[in-house]
């Protein structure tokens, strides 16, 4: 990444990647392949239908749907949930890595940094069909905790995302924020 203004942005973006590495190496490389690690099929929504195509048909968020692709997180996606997806339109990850001093492109080249942001935008463990949560939820791929109220998301860093629109998909539902959340910097 290139030289930041804001040296704790730049320290964050490396020291993510690093603990990122760490957790994955120290789980065996989680294998995030369809249904692996996922909701209970029995619990799926609607097999029939995937919230990939939810995601892609949301306006605005194509840039976090490549992300997710070159993160390997698609087959997350594609379990039968069900899961929740928090996803940043565009314009919000546009914003971070403006905040950050990076490029789209070195996310792409840093899939493990980006797997690290995505994981926290995807709830696996008692995601609800139907939308409306509320109230402080864990991300089981993450082990971090968000905290949605009416039209808002905050994670752990107290950055808050509003929600712009919302989705439901036959593996869950889909909210769109304008704004990208980000792991906690603490190792866990």
């Amino acid at each position: 990444m290139r030289e930041s203004k804001n040296s704790f942005s730049s320290f964050f973006l490396f020291a993510s990647l690093e603990i990122m590495k760490r957790i994955i190496t120290a789980l065996g490389g989680i294998a995030l392949a369809a249904g692996a690690g996922a909701a209970d099929p029995d619990k799926a929504c609607n097999p029939d239908l995937e919230i990939i195509p939810a995601v892609a048909g949301a306006a605005n968020v194509t840039t976090v749907l490549g992300l997710f692709e070159a993160a390997g997180l698609l087959g997350v996606l594609e379990s039968p949930g069900p899961l929740v997806v928090i996803a940043p339109t565009d314009q919000a990850v546009e914003a971070l890595l403006v905040e950050t001093g990076g490029s789209v492109e070195e996310l792409e080249l840093e899939p493990e940094f980006a797997k690290r942001i995505l994981k926290l935008h995807l709830l696996i463990d008692n995601a609800p069909c139907t939308g409306g949560l509320e109230g402080r939820h864990h991300t089981a791929l993450t082990d971090e905790y968000l905290t949605f109220e009416t039209g808002t998301i905050t994670d752990e860093n107290g950055r808050v995302a509003n929600v712009v629109g919302t989705a439901p998909a036959g593996n869950g539902w889909v909210y769109v924020v304008d704004r990208v959340l980000l792991p906690n910097a603490d190792e866990k």
